[in-house]
């Protein structure tokens, strides 16, 4: 955060006061109308047929490369770093994961199975070996009680 709030502050081109050319995005929000979905990740660029204004470009999966201006955009934030819980689906060249400097209940075997699976070709893992292997030791299997509820049949499924 204290990355992206420098580079908030310094001059750059911008449209919005909030993006610029080069800041990497995800989408937050989906729309099907743009083909865009949550967790999809775009790159600002300049808009060639709009002097001075400003576009997001995406690659699909096929390898094309669209570009769709930031007014049309769904809602997004800058992503040079971001939790893991939004990278999920997902998917990135490379991937560090940073954990934090002491153990936390809320960092566990699955968070960090999810943040490592994100990367296609290498993974950096940033933190001490005692919170890596708290964490593989922790699991986040959590008691919801939905496999007796659906075997007393409580739940009702149209």
């Amino acid at each position: 955060m204290r990355i992206q709030a420098g580079l908030r502050r310094a001059p750059r081109p911008s449209s919005d006061g909030v993006a610029f050319v080069g800041m990497p995005l995800i989408v937050m929000r989906n729309d099907s109308l743009l083909g865009l979905y949550n967790g999809d990740i775009g790159i600002v660029v300049p808009d060639r047929d709009h002097p001075g204004g400003m576009q997001a470009v995406f690659q699909d999966a096929l390898g094309e490369i669209r570009a769709i201006s930031l007014s049309r955009l769904p809602e997004y934030e800058a992503a040079f770093a971001f939790t893991v819980h939004k990278a999920q689906g997902s998917q990135s060249s490379s991937v560090t994961l940073i954990l934090p400097e002491k153990v936390s209940p809320i960092l566990s075997r699955e968070l960090v199975y999810t943040g490592a699976t994100r990367a296609q070709a290498s993974l950096q893992v940033w933190g001490s070996p005692e919170v890596l292997s708290a964490a593989i030791e922790r699991s986040a299997r959590r008691p919801t009680g939905l496999a007796k509820r659906l075997q007393r049949r409580e739940m009702i499924c149209p």
